[in-house]
């Protein structure tokens, strides 16, 4: 199915944009006199979408969140998410869609600290 792949990808970054991403953060935090500041964040994906053919589909991918902690903010402050996944899906009919994906994600916190999960899902869409 040639023409119908696509390449997705975004990049973004600001103060107090926190509340528009997806993996953590926020838009304000105490700096080292404890006064309030905004936050700075970047976040980026990129992400492939393959038609096997007309009824099969993958995509895969990955997708980051960075947060510029403040002096004030304690240890366990959000410093940086990331977020990855793949997965093979089938179309029953043109508004009927099932497939299995596999997610993995990572969080870490000022302080260094980190934890990861993973999990395997899967998924059924039906559009009216």
């Amino acid at each position: 199915m040639r023409g119908k792949d696509q390449f997705n990808w975004q990049l973004v970054g600001g103060h107090a944009i926190a509340s528009y991403m997806n993996d953590g953060g926020i838009d304000l935090a105490p700096d080292a006199s404890l006064r309030a500041q905004t936050v700075q964040s970047l976040g980026w994906l990129a992400y492939y979408n393959h038609a096997w053919s007309d009824k099969w589909s993958s995509a895969f991918g990955l997708s980051q969140h960075r947060q510029t902690n403040a002096e004030g903010q304690l240890g366990t402050a959000f410093r940086r998410g990331s977020y990855g996944s793949i997965n093979a899906l089938y179309s029953f009919a043109r508004n009927v869609t099932t497939g299995v994906e596999y997610v993995w994600g990572k969080h870490e916190t000022k302080d260094g600290s980190s934890a990861t999960d993973q999990r395997l899902q899967w998924s059924t869409r039906v559009a009216f």
